[in-house]
């Protein structure tokens, strides 16, 4: 093997090596990187029916940056994903987020309606406001709610 063959190979190695360690470094805990994590949900394994008889109220513990908000809709004969809303204790409307569809159990095309508000929120209480509330999914387990589940940062 020719030495410039060599040193173009050690070369590369080392900058490989020095940019997995650089990268490694940015991504440790409390770095300042984002962990989301489920902030609130009332999804479960339950078999479900449509139509919630009962408002879907997300509670928030502390204060957030909401990065997805998904409601469940299993049984949605076809009905294209809609938008999500969320009003909160005092009135404040936020949204609507236009959503997009992803498969559910069984293939069932656009069971679940995915948002992405990144949407900052205070600590309280937040009822969903679902554009195809007939399709929107609900169980006993879930209170007769609409299924919610929200995704975000704690500040």
């Amino acid at each position: 093997m020719r030495r410039s063959t060599i040193k173009k190979t050690i070369t590369a190695i080392i900058i490989l090596l020095l940019s997995v360690t650089i990268f490694a470094a940015c991504n440790k805990e409390g770095d300042g990187v984002l962990t989301t994590e489920v902030l609130w949900t009332n999804n479960n394994i339950g078999g479900v029916q449509n139509g919630p008889e009962n408002d879907t109220v997300v509670v928030l513990e502390e204060d957030c940056l909401v990065t997805t908000l998904t409601n469940y809709h299993y049984f949605n004969d076809g009905a294209k994903p809609g938008t999500i809303t969320l009003v909160g204790e005092d009135g404040t409307k936020y949204g609507p987020w236009q959503a997009s569809g992803r498969e559910g159990q069984g293939g069932v095309k656009d069971a679940y309606w995915d948002t992405s508000p990144n949407q900052e929120l205070k600590a309280g209480k937040y009822l969903v406001i679902d554009s195809d509330h007939g399709t929107w999914s609900k169980n006993e387990e879930s209170g007769n709610a609409g299924f919610t589940e929200v995704i975000g940062v704690r500040k």
